[in-house]
């Protein structure tokens, strides 16, 4: 019987999310149970520099700039197909040194691009005299690359490793499939089935990723409360999370935080625009939060607008602050170029 791995076909992204949701699966990987192959697009011209390059000022103009997770040089994301392959640890992969588990990955396509018409090779030596600090991928290849007979490049990779697994960022030419993403999309991935002998199945969301919540303004008493605990301890063993929103605003919080097994908290926003200034106020929050973090409870406040808020739940403990102090609610893509978009100077720091 074939191993099974997972495959996770994702949409368009700007740079900032596909880079940002690669680090949140090598961190997840010791929960995904299997390798995940990850495909996408990038929504515009895009270049993603490796994790020690240096800023290159010259091409803002041109390209959104993002920073990898992984190493290696500068890689144009308008002329190439993009996939990322997620090892958990303990997998047999991962007992590979990195070069060797670098080039297994493009030993696999070497079969596609001959079969596409492409007749290429890996690099079998280090380029010399190469400047990492500028260097272009597709122009300066490295050992395993994956060249033409004439020396060009077709495709690279990089990696990183932590306790989690691997990370393997790889890019291909479009033009090996005459600029047909699709086409090429769909001749790597059975590549990948051939050569490691696997199947793939959809990548399923895990649980883990997705809290449930209740507010406490429904009321329970008798079976229905019963019933209520009892669901969410089913839920939990499932691997969801549960949290209880509203928390304050009806006359039962504390009955409910002692009995029901909720992971997170929140604080009904009423405590936040309303009356904050009143230290009685101050007080039944700092209380709140100090009990919830007795009984394991990650906290959430809501509503927050002002500096002098979010000072004040910081002091007090409170784990998660959100409202329009931050940011009001935005479409998609200015959400993602918000959560994810941080700037790098030119010395490649975040600002």
């Amino acid at each position: 019987m074939s191993e099974s791995w997972l495959l996770w076909r994702d949409g368009t992204h700007d740079p900032f999310f596909n880079m940002s949701m690669d680090e949140i699966l090598l961190e997840e990987a010791p929960s995904l149970g299997a390798p995940l192959i990850r495909t996408y697009r990038w929504d515009r011209p895009s270049l993603s520099i490796g994790s020690s390059q240096l800023y290159p000022e010259s091409e803002e103009a041109r390209y959104a700039i993002v920073r990898r997770p992984t190493g290696g040089g500068n890689v144009y994301h308008d002329v190439d197909l993009t996939y990322t392959a997620v090892i958990p640890a303990g997998h047999s992969l991962t007992d590979l040194n990195r070069m060797d588990s670098y080039r297994i990955f493009h030993e696999a396509m070497l079969p596609m691009l001959a079969a596409l018409g492409v007749a290429a090779e890996l690099k079998s030596d280090e380029t010399p005299n190469v400047d990492r600090a500028t260097m272009k991928c597709f122009v300066s290849p490295s050992k395993f690359d994956i060249v033409a007979e004439a020396g060009s490049k077709y495709a690279g990779a990089a990696q990183r490793r932590t306790r989690n697994g691997i990370l393997h960022q790889g890019s291909i030419r479009l033009s090996a499939a005459g600029g047909d993403w699709k086409k090429l999309n769909a001749a790597l991935l059975d590549a990948l089935q051939g050569f490691f002998g696997v199947t793939f199945r959809a990548m399923p969301i895990p649980p883990e990723w997705i809290e449930l919540e209740i507010t406490e303004s429904i009321m329970f008493s008798g079976s229905e409360f019963q019933y209520v605990r009892d669901f969410i301890q089913t839920l939990h063993k499932i691997g969801f999370t549960c949290s209880l929103d509203d928390f304050g605003s009806g006359y039962s919080s504390l009955s409910l935080l002692k009995d029901l097994p909720i992971d997170c908290l929140k604080l009904d926003r009423q405590f936040i625009i309303s009356r904050f200034e009143e230290q009685s106020t101050r007080t039944v929050i700092e209380m709140i939060m100090d009990l919830a973090r007795k009984l394991g409870i990650m906290t959430v406040a809501e509503g927050v607008e002002l500096e002098e808020q979010v000072s004040f739940l910081r002091e007090a403990g409170c784990d998660l602050i959100q409202g329009f102090y931050f940011s009001r609610p935005l479409p998609v893509e200015e959400f993602e170029r918000y959560a994810f978009g941080r700037s790098l100077g030119a010395g490649g720091e975040a600002i």
